[in-house]
C-alpha cells in the first residue's frame, strides 16, 4: 500500500547514523530533516521532588497553541521538511505508546511551554519538551520536573534531543539523564602538503632563463588504508625578460603538474575509493 493512496504527504525514516539504510533513503528520495541525540534516565526508587507549580494539564483547545508555540521553537529549515501547516503537524506527530500526559505551561496569556510523557506497559517512558526561546531556563526545569512525576513508576525516561535544543540537553543531563553516544564514522582523509615551490632566476648563459620547481605530498587516510606519496615537477623557460620575474604563469603550471601527477596516482585513487 503507498502511503499516497492513503492521502499522506510525507513518510519519515528515523535511522542511527552508522545505519547502511542511511544511503539507500537518500538514493530512494529522503531528505535530511535533522540530528537527534538519544538520552536516557534509569529508573529511580524514589520519585523526584515536585518543583513545578505553573504546569496545568493539557486540554483540547489548547492543539493550536501548542502549533504556534511549535512555530516558534522550531527553526524554519526544519520546518520547511516536516511540518508548516496545523494539519501537518497534527499528522506527523508521533504515537508515543498506549498512554500519555501533556502538561502546559502559559505566561503573557500564551501557551509558552509544553510537555508530553509517552508509556506503555512493556516500553520506557518517553518525554518530549518545547520551551519558548524567550523563557527562562526554570521553566525548562519546571515543565521536566512535572515530567518525571508522570508515566509509568520504576520505569526509565528516554528523550531524544534534536540539534536546536541545546537548552533541552542541558537540563536533562542536570537531572540526571545521560547522552547515548554512537561511534563516528571514521571519515577519508586527504592531506596535501605544498613541501616546495620554488622560482629562480638564471643569469647563467647567454639567455637568461627562470626554474620552477613544486613539490607536495599526500596522505591518504581511509579507515584501516593509509598511503603516502611526494610529487615533484619542475618547469624552465628560456629566454625570459627580467621584468617577468617570478613569472606567476610558469609557478602555477608547476603546482598544476604536480597536482595532476597527484590525481593520477591510481594507489591515492584506490584508497580514497576505498
Amino acid at each position: 500500500m503507498l502511503v499516497g493512496d492513503e492521502g499522506g504527504e510525507k513518510v519519515f525514516l528515523r535511522l542511527p547514523n552508522l545505519s547502511p539504510v542511511v544511503k539507500l533513503a537518500r538514493q530512494a528520495g529522503f531528505l535530511f530533516c535533522t540530528q537527534e541525540t538519544l538520552y536516557r534516565r534509569e529508573a529511580s526508587p524514589s520519585s523526584p521532588s515536585i518543583t513545578a507549580k505553573f504546569i496545568r494539564p493539557s486540554m483540547t483547545p489548547d492543539e493550536y497553541p501548542i502549533f504556534r508555540l511549535y512555530n516558534e521553537c522550531v527553526p524554519s529549515e526544519v520546518k520547511s521538511e516536516y511540518a508548516l501547516t496545523f494539519d501537518q503537524w497534527s499528522d506527523a506527530m508521533e504515537a508515543c505508546g498506549s498512554g500519555a500526559q501533556q502538561g502546559i505551561y502559559e505566561s503573557k496569556s500564551c501557551v509558552r511551554g509544553w510537555v508530553r510523557v509517552g508509556y506503555g506497559k512493556r516500553a520506557a517512558n518517553r518525554l518530549e519538551i518545547m520551551v519558548h526561546p524567550e523563557e527562562e531556563p526554570a521553566v525548562w526545569d519546571d515543565l521536566l520536573s512535572w515530567s518525571l512525576q508522570q508515566g509509568r513508576p520504576m520505569t526509565p525516561f528516554l528523550s531524544l534531543v534534536p540539534d536546536y535544543q541545546s537548552t533541552l540537553a542541558w537540563v536533562l543531563e542536570k537531572k540526571g539523564f545521560i547522552p547515548k553516544r554512537f561511534p563516528s564514522p571514521k571519515m577519508k582523509v586527504l592531506k596535501v602538503e605544498i613541501l616546495q615551490l620554488k622560482s629562480i632566476y638564471d643569469e647563467k648563459g647567454p639567455n637568461r632563463g627562470v626554474k620552477v620547481s613544486a613539490v607536495l605530498r599526500a596522505y591518504c587516510n581511509n579507515k584501516d588504508q593509509t598511503y603516502r606519496r611526494e610529487y615533484r615537477e619542475r618547469l624552465t623557460r628560456y629566454p625570459i625578460a627580467p621584468t617577468s620575474f617570478p613569472n606567476e604563469t610558469l609557478v602555477n603550471a608547476s603546482l598544476s603538474g604536480a597536482l595532476k601527477k597527484m590525481f593520477s596516482d591510481d594507489r591515492l585513487l584506490k584508497c580514497l575509493a576505498h
